[in-house]
């Protein structure tokens, strides 16, 4: 008797089980005693691959995500790392708001149906300045016979989203005259919402830009919400910045 009662207590709790992940993005990651997980290099499961690389290719990019070590923390779901080479592209350090339904997955992929955040910055102003730039120290002569190497940080924020929505915050960092194959690494966190990623991986030679894009849930309540980012290589560039969010209309 009693050993029936216990197979039926399994059943119900693999049942159970199998539903939260379903509502899950699927990963191979290792978990970390923090709470984070951490996916390695060239870990990263087919499906996720193949909507990364779709949603940068839409974005003018290359999907570098499975080409580094890529740590979310609990309070992100899903993210995106792109990167461009050569020459300069506008970056994007907003937020897009994705719509899915309550039992969907909050996996980042192309769909006509996401938008912008609204901007607290009129469209037709120019793009922003980094919020902070590294350079290594270098005598003006040094300057003029070779490029000095530097990083230079934008991160995410200037929107509003409404309280408890999905959203994927943006920001990006530039890596200037490194040599190929230099090591490097971005990172991106919101504290608050404990929605944070830490990419790293190699720099390509010149001017490298890396994108990153990530899963997250707004507050239950309105207010300021800060965010920082910063970007290594040998040295670090970091930043901050802020968004709103807002009560639902």
């Amino acid at each position: 008797m009693g050993s029936g009662i216990k197979l039926v207590l399994t059943a119900v709790m693999v049942s159970v089980t199998s539903t939260a992940l379903a509502q899950k993005v699927q990963e191979n990651a290792i978990m970390n005693s923090d709470g984070s997980r951490t996916i390695l290099r060239s870990q990263q499961l087919p499906d996720a691959n193949e909507r990364r690389a779709r949603w940068c290719a839409e974005r003018g990019g290359v999907d570098v995500t499975n080409e580094g070590d890529l740590t979310l923390s609990a309070g992100a779901e899903d993210a995106v790392v792109c990167a461009y080479s050569g020459d300069q592209k506008a970056g994007f350090s907003g937020a897009y708001i994705p719509k899915k339904g309550e039992q969907m997955p909050n996996a980042i992929a192309p769909d006509p149906s996401i938008r912008k955040a609204p901007s607290l910055i009129p469209e037709e102003h120019p793009a922003p300045e980094p919020e902070d730039s590294a350079k290594s120290p270098s005598s003006s002569f040094g300057q003029q016979m070779f490029a000095v190497p530097s990083i230079s940080v934008f991160p995410n924020g200037g929107y509003t989203i409404a309280v408890s929505e999905l959203f994927w915050p943006a920001s990006y960092a530039i890596f200037h005259d490194y040599p190929a194959g230099t090591r490097g690494s971005v990172k991106s966190e919101i504290l608050q919402l404990n929605c944070n990623w830490l990419w790293q991986g190699n720099i390509t030679e010149g001017r490298h830009q890396v994108d990153g894009f990530v899963a997250c849930t707004g507050p239950a309540a309105p207010g300021v919400v800060q965010t920082k980012m910063e970007a290594c290589a040998g040295l670090c560039a970091r930043g901050t910045n802020s968004f709103v969010v807002v009560p639902r209309s």
